[in-house]
């Protein structure tokens, strides 16, 4: 028998970037560039439902589970994928970036001088294990 194929979930990850950059000079010898990102990055994991010849028994009517845990066995639908608002993990992790960096060009005879900053800010959102 094929038990345990549809207890296994899917792990999802969406990425969605966008960047922009602008390059001034402000005479043959000084120019600034500046750039800008914002990223976003969400992975998740959701349960499928079990195959019809699956025991649908366990917490949330999926199919049970039996592993071997830190103090014994452990049964029932693995704490990672358990039902919860979004019926998994809904944010794994749930990440926001924003980037903030420039950088100014001296050239002075046969040297160039360069200098500038970077800021980077992100806001992390997870939701591991259900309880």
């Amino acid at each position: 028998m094929a038990r345990g194929l549809g207890s296994l979930g899917d792990s999802v990850v969406h990425v969605d970037v966008g960047s922009a950059r602008w390059l001034h000079g402000f005479s043959p010898r000084f120019n600034n560039e500046v750039r800008t990102q914002l990223a976003h990055d969400l992975d998740f994991q959701t349960p499928h439902a079990p195959l019809p010849q699956e025991p649908a028994i366990g917490p949330g009517g999926y199919a049970p589970q039996v592993s071997i845990a830190p103090n014994g066995f452990s049964y029932g639908t693995p704490s990672s994928l358990a039902p919860g608002s979004t019926g998994g993990r809904s944010a794994y992790p749930d990440e926001l970036r924003f980037e903030l960096a420039d950088t100014a060009q001296l050239h002075l005879g046969r040297h160039l001088l360069m200098f500038g900053a970077d800021w980077s800010r992100i806001h992390d959102r997870i939701d591991s294990l259900s309880a």
